[in-house]
């Protein structure tokens, strides 16, 4: 069993770095790396046991292969993407030990954005949002949302977003506020 939980953190931390420096060479302007590391996915999922799990990089890549001019391949990434996610909520494709469903929402709303498929995309983000996918950064900034950044109903998501990290903030505070008038952060910190 903790072969398996190893396996399984080390291909997570392995994504999570391979995107990470995709996206430091995606906003440096350095399309080349980005593209890269963004196809790593093949390498990545080539390890799993169960082949009908995947890496959601093929929206990025196409994001990448946008920029670069490259439409035919960035538009075929992108409706396989949207064909992988779709499969993964009826239950057809695995999702992975680590992956949430909010995360299939956002990449299916991103996949729908490019496809200008604008009213499916932000429901896809409300979708996203209430299965606890919150990440601020992506939804204030990812250039695949650009099209959606003008919309009543978009600017209520992000300020969903907004609310909910406020709340977060206020409510540890107060819990540390307590901890510390009772004394009993004292006792935590040693």
């Amino acid at each position: 069993m903790s072969m398996i939980f190893l396996s399984v953190t080390a291909t997570k931390t392995t994504r999570a770095i391979v995107d990470n420096l995709a996206w430091l060479y995606y906003l440096t302007g350095d399309l080349e790396n980005a593209a890269k590391y963004w196809s790593k996915y093949k390498t990545i999922e080539a390890r799993f046991e169960d082949s009908t799990q995947t890496v959601a990089f093929r929206n990025r890549l196409g994001m990448v292969y946008l920029k670069m001019g490259r439409k035919k391949e960035a538009d075929a990434l992108f409706r396989e993407n949207l064909k992988i996610h779709n499969e993964q909520l009826a239950g057809k494709r695995s999702t992975g030990a680590w992956y949430l469903n909010g995360s299939i929402f956002y990449d299916l709303a991103v996949d729908n954005a490019y496809l200008g498929n604008n009213d499916l995309a932000v429901q896809c983000l409300d979708s996203a949002l209430t299965h606890m996918h919150t990440w601020d950064w992506g939804y204030k900034n990812d250039p695949m949302l650009d099209p959606l950044r003008d919309r009543e109903d978009f600017k209520k998501i992000v300020k969903k977003i907004d609310e909910f990290h406020q709340f977060r903030r206020r409510a540890f505070g107060n819990a540390f506020n307590r901890l510390e008038a009772s004394g009993e952060l004292k006792n935590i910190r040693k």
